[in-house]
């Protein structure tokens, strides 16, 4: 469903207008809705469009109420008074929906998902709201956790950026049994995400290695910066709603290394390792564990690692380049 864009005005006699956009979604893979550079055109756009909306309700200088579906122009005036002396000995008229808002359908999520499918706060830059129930929902998804903290706070010199979150914790087991390098310290909803993710983990390891795992080694989750590939843009990891994975121990003693492991060809992976990273990494994205899910297809900066985190929008990198998922047209950035 396209995202809508809406921009209110009032003219010089206080009347409001109201333009209603509707901008293209950009889907790649299963659950993809907007990579980086989808997202600042969208900012760009809609700086655009409120500058057009402006001088429309100004020119207009009446009630005006478009749509990109399509509205009705202005009556004439004459048709005003005709409808106003009609109105005058005429019995009122029951009121019409026609100027109702818009219904926003919420997405309802499959159990286990805890990526963002909300195109309305695509562009909101700020640390995850606190769930209310986090410690509850921790413990039916079988989570062991230590309650932490981590103030929001600013940094940064030249250009100040907020980090921290209200609501973290640190995670200590979860319902695969795995241990990690490091106890993570993650927000609620990425504890929850990463609960998940040992379930597809463990799945796809008796299925593709005969083995389960015991052990993850991950790269850290908190880091108060920008985005190395795209500065300005504060990573998820100033958070702590990220986790970057490099390596999966199994209880056979082996270990599967995302940069030596993972196939970036075309094709099927030929090796049983290669084929675990792909299954994993394709199953935390298609099935909305996680909003993003870099891999080594992404760029050469998730070269060893996978990038799992819960941003409030979608990027695919699970894919090669120009790839989609089965049933999408579209392919992520």
């Amino acid at each position: 469903m396209p995202a809508r864009s809406r921009v209110l005005f009032e003219d010089s006699s206080h009347r409001e207008c109201e333009v209603i956009c509707r901008l293209p979604t950009s889907r790649g893979g299963a659950a993809t809705r907007y990579g980086f550079t989808e997202v600042m055109k969208r900012r760009v756009l809609g700086a655009a469009i409120g500058i057009v909306a402006l001088v429309a309700c100004t020119t207009a200088g009446s009630a005006l109420r478009t749509s990109a579906l399509g509205g009705a122009a202005p009556a004439p005036r004459e048709a005003v008074r005709e409808s106003a002396a009609t109105a005058a000995v005429a019995p009122l008229a029951a009121p019409t929906t026609t100027d109702a808002p818009m219904p926003r359908a919420v997405p309802v999520k499959r159990p286990g998902a805890y990526a963002n499918l909300d195109p309305d706060d695509d562009l909101v830059v700020a640390p995850p709201e606190p769930r209310d129930e986090c410690e509850a929902e921790l413990a039916a998804a079988g989570v062991s956790f230590r309650p932490a903290t981590l103030a929001v706070h600013t940094e940064g010199k030249k250009t100040k950026i907020t980090c921290g979150a209200p609501q973290v914790v640190t995670y200590l087991k979860g319902p695969g049994k795995i241990a990690y390098s490091a106890p993570p310290l993650l927000t609620c909803g990425m504890a929850l995400a990463l609960a998940s993710f040992e379930k597809i983990v463990q799945e796809e390891a008796e299925r593709s290695l005969h083995s389960r795992v015991v052990r993850i080694e991950h790269l850290g989750t908190y880091s108060c910066r920008q985005i190395a590939r795209f500065p300005g843009w504060v990573s998820e990891h100033s958070y702590a709603n990220a986790i970057d994975i490099a390596r999966f121990v199994l209880k056979t003693g082996a270990v599967i290394d995302v940069l030596h492991d993972f196939d970036v060809g075309d094709a099927p992976p030929k090796k049983p390792a290669g084929a675990f990273l792909r299954s994993v990494s394709r199953r935390a994205n298609d099935e909305d564990v996680f909003s993003h899910v870099l891999t080594p297809f992404y760029d050469a900066g998730h070269n060893n690692h996978f990038h799992l985190d819960l941003s409030r929008f979608r990027t695919d990198g699970t894919r090669p380049p120009g790839a989609a998922a089965e049933g999408e047209a579209g392919a992520s950035p």
